[in-house]
This record gives C-alpha cells, sequence and structure tokens, in this order.
C-alpha cells in the first residue's frame, strides 16, 4: 500500500530533489571548467568527445567551443604582464597545433568516435565499469535494469569539410588580428640582444622550418612576431647608441674641464 504524500513531506522531497540538481549542476561546472583546461594541450580527441557527452553537443558546437577556449587562452597570454621565451614559445606552439589539431580531427575523426562510443550501451564501455568495480564491488546489486539500457546521447548534425574550413579561417583570422594589435607587449620586457635572436630563430624553426607544408596562417604569424622581434631590437639599438653618445658627451666634458683646471693651476 502506497503511503499519501502530505504537504510536509511533499515540501521535503522538492528540497532534496532541488539538492540533488544544485550538487549535479556544481559538479557539471567543476568538471567543464577541466576540460577546458585539457583542451589546451595537443591532439585532444578524447577530451573533445567528454566535452560532447557532458553537453550533448553536436560536433560542429564541440568545434566552436575547441577554438573558443583557444582563442581566450591566446587573449589571455596577450595579457600577460613581462612574458618571457618560457611563456611565449609554448604559446607559438599552441597557435600551431591547433590548426593541426582540426584538420586532423575534424570532421571526420570527432564524428566517427563519437558515433562509435554512442552504439554502445554508457555501461558496456569497460573504463566506466572498472571505475565503477573500484568503487562500490557489487554493481549488479544496486544498478537496475534501465540504467543498463542507458545510451549516450548527443546531437547529430553532421559537419563537413567546408565549414570545418570555414569555422577555422575565421578563427585564424581573429588570432592574426590580435597578434597585429598586441605583438609589442610580448617582447618590450626582454631587453638582451642575444634572448631576442634566439627566440626569432625557434619563432621560424617551429612555423617555417617544417615537414610538414607551411599554411598561410603560420607564415602570416611569423612575420608578424619576427617584425614585433625587429622592432624591439631597433628600440634597444637605438637606447644603446643614444647611451653612447651620452657617455661621449661627458667624456668629453671631462675632458675639457681637466685641460682648463691644468691651465689655471699654470699661473698660480
Amino acid at each position: 500500500m502506497s503511503i499519501p504524500l502530505n504537504h510536509t513531506n511533499y515540501e521535503d522531497s522538492n528540497l532534496y530533489y532541488q539538492s540533488l540538481r544544485d550538487r549535479f549542476s556544481l559538479s557539471r561546472t567543476h568538471v567543464l571548467k577541466r576540460v577546458d583546461q585539457m583542451l589546451l594541450r595537443t591532439n585532444p580527441l578524447e577530451t573533445l568527445q567528454a566535452y560532447a557527452f557532458i553537453t550533448g553537443s553536436s560536433p560542429q558546437q564541440v568545434l566552436e567551443h575547441f577554438l573558443a577556449v583557444r582563442l581566450e587562452s591566446t587573449k589571455a597570454t596577450l595579457t600577460i604582464q613581462s612574458p618571457d621565451s618560457l611563456t611565449i614559445v609554448p604559446f607559438i606552439r599552441s597557435l600551431k597545433s591547433t590548426v593541426t589539431d582540426v584538420k586532423a580531427l575534424f570532421p571526420f575523426t570527432v564524428q566517427r568516435t563519437l558515433n562509435d562510443l554512442k552504439s554502445l550501451t554508457l555501461l558496456s564501455h569497460g573504463d566506466l565499469r572498472q571505475s565503477l568495480q573500484r568503487r562500490r564491488a557489487n554493481i549488479g546489486l544496486w544498478i537496475n535494469r534501465d540504467l543498463k539500457r542507458f545510451m549516450i546521447w548527443t546531437k547529430s548534425d553532421v559537419l563537413d569539410e567546408v565549414k570545418v574550413g570555414e569555422m577555422l579561417a575565421i578563427w585564424t583570422r581573429e588570432v592574426e588580428d590580435l597578434l597585429r594589435d598586441k605583438v609589442g607587449g610580448l617582447f618590450v620586457e626582454i631587453q638582451q640582444l642575444e634572448m631576442l635572436c634566439s627566440l626569432r630563430g625557434e619563432i621560424i624553426s617551429m612555423l617555417l622550418d617544417s615537414e610538414e607544408d607551411v599554411t598561410l596562417f603560420e607564415e602570416r604569424i611569423c612575420k608578424v612576431l619576427v617584425n614585433g622581434i625587429a622592432k624591439q631590437i631597433t628600440r634597444l639599438m637605438i637606447d644603446r647608441v643614444r647611451t653612447l653618445h651620452d657617455l661621449e658627451s661627458m667624456a668629453t666634458d671631462l675632458t675639457v674641464n681637466s685641460k682648463g683646471i691644468r691651465i689655471l693651476r699654470q699661473f698660480d
């Protein structure tokens, strides 16, 4: 016989379910933050899959999010105060890897692997079952039949090569515009000529001296970065020449004053 749900029980149930929703929402937020951090690594196929499963996103939405995360990372790097070569080199490597990852993973690899994973029930994935068993050994006693039939779901809109190319082109243009506006700030605090020259060599090697075909994007950002270094080298050289001229003037004044003092002493 079912127990009637009175007003107090009803309110308690609402509070309980709201508490569960809040906890799930908080956990989801923490997981998505971790996913965004992992998307900054190279070849993030599994992380892209995780984002699709957590959010139910289509392949196009997954690509949009991936490019947005990489763009925000670019903006953040360009606003760092006094970046050095340990920051600049990984930043440039990330720009290059973004293009490489998009071309390697979209549209076919991501869509194929998502479809493969969605073709199995959630609990048919071995790594998940092992994780659950480690946490609670007798999973057969507490996982009901409906949960065993649960399928992973995401939007299934098809993403084609043309759309991938369009989205990547928009991203590269935005990155190029950011670099042109902010490139001076990357090198302005580097005062050693040797370090600047070394950094220039590393940039050219990363972007142009590659066994793979060099893209127009790599050529353009290389030009922007090398020009930024050249301007900083020019500023340093102008400052050093000005300092040398000041020292020369000081030396001349000292010499003239010294001669004048010796002449005056002859009349004493």
